[in-house]
């Protein structure tokens, strides 16, 4: 065997090794996410502490919204569609939120993706929903091939940059 094929055997010994060992450190977390996922249910956390859980029933009393956003996917033109959903100030506002203690929002969805948003975006009213339906259609899981049943979506943002599906938690930052 050359020299080559050597480095390359064992560069991929490695990334196996990586992946294993983030594999398993992830895994109870990763086993929590799906069950908020399934469950529809969303944390609210202030400087990672968690607050209080919400069912999406329970997040349904702070009133729903219809209004429009605009979906842009990779290379593609930005399509508008109609989302219903709950205002997330709306939420935090509940809970007498002093926003002037924090920076920025972080959001985090079933697969671990995390969003962060500039508290001055949900500080603006009418801007940050937690969505469950589009175009008057349910937003499925994403064991069902959907975006939810919870997604966070920006309202004022020209594309869809910043929105965060499958989303389950919701923490402010100092």
């Amino acid at each position: 065997m050359n020299k080559q094929k050597i480095i390359i055997i064992g560069i991929l010994i490695v990334l196996i090794a990586i992946m294993a060992v983030t594999y398993s450190l992830n895994k109870e977390n990763l086993d929590k996410r799906v069950e908020l996922n399934n469950d529809a249910k969303f944390i609210i956390k202030i400087n990672s502490e968690e607050i209080k859980t919400f069912t999406l029933l329970e997040l349904k009393e702070f009133g729903s919204v219809d209004f429009e956003a605009n979906l842009k996917t990779n290379g593609k033109e930005a399509v508008k569609h109609m989302y219903t959903g709950i205002s997330l100030k709306k939420v935090y506002d509940s809970l007498d939120t002093n926003y002037n203690d924090f920076s920025a929002l972080e959001v985090t969805s079933t697969d671990g993706y995390v969003v962060m948003v500039d508290i001055k975006k949900l500080i603006q009213d009418d801007n940050i929903y937690l969505t469950y339906k589009r175009d008057g259609e349910i937003i499925k899981s994403m064991e069902d091939g959907g975006k939810g049943p919870i997604q966070m979506i920006i309202s004022k943002d020209s594309i869809s940059q910043y929105w965060c599906k499958y989303a389950i938690s919701s923490d402010l930052k100092e």
